[in-house]
């Protein structure tokens, strides 16, 4: 089983699938989905400034979740507030 974790910031989403990037573009539709299943679970994180800042300076969020946490350490619990 997958775990799927779902990075939005600005115009930009990412989708990792077990900690890295599997496909970036200007949106995520359930499609691109369909080829990681099963899935056991799903998470939604939005970017904070840094990470739209690696964004709009590189092209892309970073490759893997551990890079993401360090630009954003406390992303997962910021998350869980919304």
């Amino acid at each position: 089983m997958n775990k799927v974790i779902i990075l939005s910031g600005n115009d930009w989403e990412a989708l990792y699938v077990n900690g890295e990037s599997v496909w970036q573009s200007h949106g995520i539709d359930l499609k691109d989905l369909n080829e990681y299943a099963p899935i056991e679970h799903i998470d939604f994180y939005l970017a904070n400034e840094e990470l739209e800042d690696f964004a709009l300076d590189t092209g892309y969020f970073p490759r893997s979740i551990e890079e993401v946490v360090k630009l954003y350490p406390t992303i997962v619990e910021d998350s869980q507030e919304e």
